[in-house]
């Protein structure tokens, strides 16, 4: 069965860019206002670690494969050009790519080993953190929400504010101006006080679900989510939790595997090329993804 062959997405804030790519082996740059491919170029990765982001403004572009050396390491690209400003072959097993809030730097997370800062414009390590896993940055403060690998979470600001930890890992955190929500694997959303720590409010999915992924939307203040069944694979479910009470809505299904959120367009890309309306779910345009063939089993669990 044909189905798209795009397998991660990233979008940026401050722009319409979107980056869709092969892994991150072949990466595609579209502009979500004309709904065009504007640039396509080979990273040179040979192997998967599922990693590729870009910059506020779209104008960067980091991709790392799990192995190190010449075809592997992390790389960064200028956008939409493809042209390769600085390759660290050093660097291996990444688990998390996240530039800084004012975009000078961006965090690299590896399996195992230091956290480090790069300087996004040269990619040379700017400082090396002891003992954390995972790091979100905060798009509206400096403040940071960070994994740790003894177990537990800490929300780094002014202030420090531990947060226990209930399952194995992250799926992942979104920031609102005074809140942030966290979702974690087989485990429920939690909405917390970014200044206090404090919990506002939780969500338990049914069981054998979770959140894979999480956004905030500014025009309603609400949080939205994609959940899963994960045993059984199908459709993803857009949801929106109430960003005050946590009351959540279901908006719509989604027929993809992977999702991302242009915040200038308050619209949601699909892996599929499908674009959404998160206010109210509706179509509101198609990519030309390109498309490969699949065994039956796989697109029906995945798609």
């Amino acid at each position: 069965m044909r189905a798209s062959a795009i397998r991660y997405l990233s979008t940026c804030r401050l722009s319409h860019r979107l980056a869709a790519s092969f892994w991150e082996k072949t990466v595609q740059i579209w502009d979500l206002d004309l709904k065009e491919k504007v640039g396509q170029f080979d990273t040179g990765r040979v192997d998967g670690s599922n990693q590729l982001h870009l910059d506020l403004k779209g104008e960067l572009g980091v991709v790392a494969a799990w192995s190190a050396g010449s075809r592997g390491g992390v790389a960064c690209f200028e956008i939409p050009a493809g042209k390769l400003i600085w390759h660290r072959a050093d660097l291996r097993h990444a688990q998390g790519i996240s530039f800084s809030t004012d975009g000078q730097s961006l965090w690299f997370q590896p399996n195992e080993g230091r956290v480090q800062r790069l300087d996004a414009h040269s990619g040379g390590t700017v400082e090396k953190l002891t003992g954390v896993k995972h790091i979100h940055p905060n798009p509206y403060s400096s403040e940071v929400f960070i994994e740790k690998r003894s177990g537990g979470y800490v929300l780094r600001g002014v202030k420090d504010f531990a947060i226990p930890k209930i399952t194995f890992a992250i799926l992942d955190v979104a920031f609102g101006p005074e809140s942030l929500s966290v979702t974690e694997s087989t485990g429920p959303v939690r909405c917390l006080d970014c200044h206090s720590g404090a919990e506002l409010w939780r969500y338990e999915p049914a069981k054998n679900n979770h959140i894979l992924r999480l956004w905030y939307r500014e025009p309603d203040k609400s949080f939205y989510g994609v959940q899963w069944q994960y045993h059984l694979g199908g459709a993803h479910k857009l949801l929106r939790f109430d960003g005050k009470s946590g009351s959540v809505e279901e908006i719509c299904q989604i027929r993809s595997w992977e999702e991302a959120v242009c915040v200038g367009l308050d619209c949601l890309v699909a892996s599929t090329g499908a674009l959404i309306s998160l206010s109210n779910g509706k179509p509101l345009g198609q990519l030309d993804f390109p498309q490969r063939e699949y065994p039956d089993k796989l697109v029906l669990a995945r798609n």
